[in-house]
C-alpha cells in the first residue's frame, strides 16, 4: 500500500521497463493510428474526400518520376526523424530516472 501511495505522490517513478514498453508501443501505434484516422476522415467527409481525390490526381499525375522518388525519400527521412525524436525523448526520461536513482541511492 505504501508503494502505491508513493506512486500517486510521485515519490516512486515509473520503472524503466514500463517506459521501454510505452516507447515500443508508441513507435508502432502512433504512425498507424495517424494513418487510420486520416483514411477515416477522407472516407467520412465528402468535402475532404473530393478535395483529396482531385488534388491527388492533379498533383501526382503532373510529377515526373524523379520528383516522385524525391518525395518518397523526403517522406522516409521525415518518418525516421520523428521516430528518432520519439526515441530521444524516452532515452532522456530513462537517463533522468537513472540519475535520480543514483542520487537518492535507490
Amino acid at each position: 500500500m505504501d508503494n502505491f501511495l508513493d506512486f500517486l505522490n510521485f515519490k516512486l517513478f515509473i520503472s524503466i521497463p514500463i517506459l521501454k514498453t510505452i516507447y515500443y508501443v508508441g513507435a508502432i501505434l502512433l504512425p498507424l493510428t495517424v494513418g487510420i484516422i486520416l483514411m477515416w476522415l477522407v472516407q467520412k467527409s465528402p468535402t475532404i474526400s473530393s478535395f483529396f481525390e482531385k488534388s491527388k490526381k492533379l498533383f501526382w499525375n503532373n510529377l515526373q518520376i524523379k520528383h516522385k522518388i524525391i518525395l518518397g525519400i523526403i517522406f522516409i527521412c521525415c518518418f525516421l526523424l520523428l521516430e528518432t525524436i520519439w526515441r530521444m525523448i524516452f532515452e532522456f526520461l530513462i537517463a533522468y530516472i537513472q540519475i535520480r536513482n543514483s542520487l537518492i541511492g535507490g
